[in-house]
Order: structure tokens, then sequence, then C-alpha cells
């Protein structure tokens, strides 16, 4: 089995199907079937059952489609009618499961554990970890664990769209026990992240579907080429944890059975790297998957072009592999540290400036040592911002607007006005993040993949030029009236996570910056004119 960075669009559209299918039914509905499923009670509720899912057999041609072809590829002969009517009443069985498991009746239920040890040392050692699922089973059984163990708490991260449906079904069935749930692409879903795993909760992701221009790898899935995120498994390395595979299998009646299966350790560097180690992580990860996949063939649950109906064309990334995101959510998170995408190139602008001033001033003209002076001798600015990030992550760029501050010594401060208020601040070496009554601390010395980015700003801060002369080679071009400066990191920390910086300015003004990232993501930051006190 292997795994290989991929992109074509035509197989990612027919990955994207099942994010654009239209949802068969309201929340009105769903909240008519949790009534009549609770008050009537399960087994009655499993009669009415086999009526809902004749009417999905029948009416729902492309998942009938899906469904056949699957079952093809997983039992090795044509499925018959009974065989793709079993298919889809497990998934109606679960679905209606669901109902009472957030509602806590487990004396329903038979159900037994695999990997309960693996689960209790991730526990006993308190940094959390992820958990990753798939459309296989029910992930909601998950909260048995948590009923052997109190302590137990998971926090659930997926796209916008599927974290509002998802909340909705959850309050409907249960509201008093409703999970938290971190909606991905948003500036603070890194943050939250970070933050649940630090207070040792376990963050759940289902690791089964790409979206838009999300990073994947094609990996061989039941003998055939499939698209798998790499996502989630980027992110755990990122932020250093151990992932686990989880899955609930219904087998009958009233029968689950739990599993928790580890796929990959983040917590220690890997001696081949950390892309090569994401790569195998997903082949391992498809390969469980494939396991219970045989297992428990009608667990089942993507009713849609999963092989992307036609062969994938595979080619390169233009030069590049997609590592996934940094933290603008998660966006943005993920090769370098994720904290720092948070922040914004701004944080970092007047440090790698002077930092590139400095190094290119002793074989440049004499323009280098009046920018330097310039710039140093700046005690405060404010100004407007426009921003915007291009994140393998993220099916289209994340535009952002608001205002710049900085004072003298070492305060930096980003407040976003649109598309949703937020303000960054770093000074003393903590990152503080602002949103709506929330409020994140976050010690950057608590990370080291940054170290080399609080360098600079030390460095900088302190004039000390010999640390700053170990971070960059530079590149000058222009005059002291329109300036542009071309960073090249020669730290290999940060050489590792940033390939150039384009520094643009006027004078002491700087207007704009220009990030391209290792793993080919992009940002480029545009700063308006100072704003009148």
């Amino acid at each position: 089995m292997t795994g290989r960075p991929t992109d074509s669009s035509a197989a990612r559209a027919s990955a994207a199907q099942w994010a654009g299918e239209p949802e068969r039914g309201s929340a009105t509905l769903v909240r008519m079937m949790i009534f009549l499923s609770l008050r009537l009670g399960r087994p009655l509720a499993r009669c009415i059952l086999y009526v809902i899912a004749a009417y999905f057999f029948a009416f729902a041609p492309s998942a009938r489609r899906s469904s056949r072809q699957y079952l093809r590829r997983v039992l090795g002969h044509e499925p018959g009618v009974g065989e793709r009517f079993r298919h889809v009443f497990a998934f109606a069985s679960t679905v209606l499961d669901r109902l009472y498991v957030m509602r806590a009746r487990y004396e329903l239920f038979d159900i037994s554990i695999e990997g309960e040890p693996l689960m209790e040392e991730a526990l006993a050692l308190g940094r959390g970890a992820f958990l990753l699922g798939a459309h296989l089973g029910s992930f909601e059984l998950m909260s048995a664990m948590g009923r052997r163990r109190p302590g137990l708490a998971v926090a659930m991260a997926m796209y916008a769209d599927n974290a509002n449906r998802v909340a909705t079904f959850l309050r409907a069935a249960s509201p008093a026990c409703t999970p938290e749930i971190i909606a991905l692409g948003h500036l603070d879903a890194m943050l939250r992240i970070s933050d649940c795993l630090d207070r040792g909760k376990f963050v759940g992701m289902l690791a089964d579907r790409t979206i838009g221009e999300a990073p994947a790898q094609v990996v061989s899935f039941l003998g055939h080429a499939a698209l798998f995120p790499s996502g989630p498994l980027r992110a755990a390395a990122a932020l250093r944890r151990p992932v686990i595979f989880m899955t609930g299998l219904y087998r009958g009646g009233n029968r689950y059975h739990v599993v928790f299966r580890q796929i990959a350790d983040f917590s220690q560097p890997a001696p081949g790297g950390r892309e090569a180690a994401v790569r195998a992580a997903v082949v391992r990860y498809v390969a469980v998957l494939e396991e219970y996949c045989r297992s428990d063939p009608y667990n089942w649950f993507n009713f849609y072009d999963f092989w992307h109906g036609r062969r994938l064309r595979e080619r390169a990334w233009s030069g590049r592999v997609r590592r996934g995101a940094r933290p603008a959510g998660v966006a943005a998170a993920l090769a370098c540290a994720p904290i720092l995408a948070f922040a914004g190139p701004y944080v970092f602008t007047a440090a790698w400036t002077v930092a590139a001033t400095a190094d290119a001033a002793t074989s440049q003209p004499a323009e280098y040592e009046q920018l330097l002076k310039l710039l140093a001798a700046r005690r405060h600015g404010h100004a407007t911002f426009t921003e915007v990030q291009q994140l393998a992550i993220l099916d289209r760029p994340l535009e952002s607007s608001g205002e710049l501050l900085y004072d003298a010594p070492d305060r930096l401060e980003k407040r976003t006005l649109k598309p949703r208020a937020e303000t960054l601040i770093l000074e003393h070496g903590v990152l503080t993040a602002h949103r709506g009554h929330r409020r994140y601390l976050m010690p950057l010395r608590d990370y080291p993949q940054v170290a080399p980015f609080i360098e600079s700003i030390r460095a900088t801060l302190a004039g000390d030029r010999e640390a700053l002369e170990r971070l960059f080679r530079v590149g000058f071009e222009g005059s002291l009236a329109h300036w542009s400066l071309l960073l090249v990191p020669s730290d290999a920390r940060l050489a590792g996570a940033v390939r150039e910086i384009r520094i643009e300015g006027e004078r002491d003004a700087i207007r704009s910056v220009d990030i391209r990232h290792r793993d080919g993501d992009r940002s480029r930051l545009s700063i308006g004119p100072e704003v009148s006190p």
C-alpha cells in the first residue's frame, strides 16, 4: 500500500460531492424523529426504521450505486439486493442508536471495547491526543469509554457547515450533553485545538473525506486508488501528539464493538522527518480502516462516489508538496509553528526588516544604513491592513482586514475587524488572542518550533546584530524612496517552514509583506497609511 500527494480537479470535485449533497430532512423533521424514537422506545423505533431504510433504498439512486460499488469491492462479488439493503439498514440503525447514546441510554446496548489500555495510557499522560475516526460505524460510541472514565473529554473538530448541522442535531438529541465542537477554517480553530489538548482533552476528527483543495494523499483502498486527507495527521504532527484510530462497529441487534488502535505518535521528532512520518501515518490509517471494512463490511457509510469514478490523474504539485495548513484555523496549522500564522506577518515585520538591513549593511550602499536608522527610530506605529492567505487546507483564499499597532520595545498588536473581530497581541514572548468573550494565552517558549521567530524579534529589539545575521540572507532592490527586501532564512529551523519573505516599502513605511511558505502556502499583507491619533 502506497501513498503519494496528488492534485486532480476532477477527483476533488467528485470527492467534494458529499459536502454538496442536500440534507434529506430538516431540523424540524429531526426533532420530530427524536421525539418519536424516545417516546416509542428502541424496539418500536426499529420497526419504523425498516420503512425509513426502504424509502432511502428506493429513492436515493446515487447512494444505492455507491453502496453497490463499495460492497462489490469489499465482499469480492456482486452484492445481491439483500446485501445492499442490509448496508442501508445498518446505516439507519446507527443513526437511530446515536439518539440513545447521546441520551446516555447505555443499558440498551451490549458494548465491547478493544484497546482500552491504550486510552488509559493516553489519559494518564494528560497531554491529550488526536482521535481519528471515519464514516465507519458510530463515532459517538466514544462516549461509552467516557462512561467508564468520567474524566475523558472529547472535542470534535469539523468544517463549519458540518459543524452547524451536527450541533443542531446534538442539541436536539441531548440539550444538556452537547460536546464541544470546533469549526475548522476559523481563525481561532488551531488555538482551540491546542488549548483542548493542553487541558488533557482528546480532539476527534473524521479523516476519510477530502474537501476542496485541502492537502490529500492517494492511497490504495480496497484495491483501488482513493484520496485521503492528510490535514488531520499534519495537525497532530505540528502539535506533537499521538494519534489513535477509533470506531464503534455495529454488529447487529444491540451489539457494538468499540475499537482503539494506535496510528502514530508524533510526540518525538521522526528520524526521517515530519513529511515522511505524516505520509506513513496516512497509509497506516487507511490500512487500519480497510481492515475493519473487511471485518465489518456493512459499517461503511460513505454513500457517494468515494473512488471518484474514473482513474485519478496524478500529477506533481508544480514543484511543491502541499503539507497542510497553517494556523488560520487548521486553517491554520501546520508545518511551521501553529501559533505564528494566527499572529500574521506584521507581528514579525519590524524584526525581519531590521534584521535584513543589518545583514546587508556590511556590503550594500548607504541606503541600507539610512533605512536601518529610520526603522529603528520608530517607537510607535498604527496603520490599517488587508491580508490574503492562500492555505492548503482551505478551498479559497482567506481574506481579512483591520488595524496594526506597534509600541516599542516589544508590543505588537493585530486587530482583525473583518470578516470577524479578533485581537492578537504579542508582548513579552506571550501571544494573547481575544475573540468574543474568550481569551487565550500561549507562551511561545512552550513551542520550540517558533524559537527562530522569537529570537529575531528579541535580537532586533535588543540590537543584537550577530543574532540577526544568523537568521537571514538578504537581497536589496531599489532605493530608499521605494525599496524591496528579499529575506531567505539561513536558520535551519526557520528555513524548514519559510521559503522566502519579500518586504516592500517607502522610506520608513512598510507597504507589504509577502511570505511564501515551504509547503506552498502564501500570505500577503498590504499595509495602508498611518492612522492619525
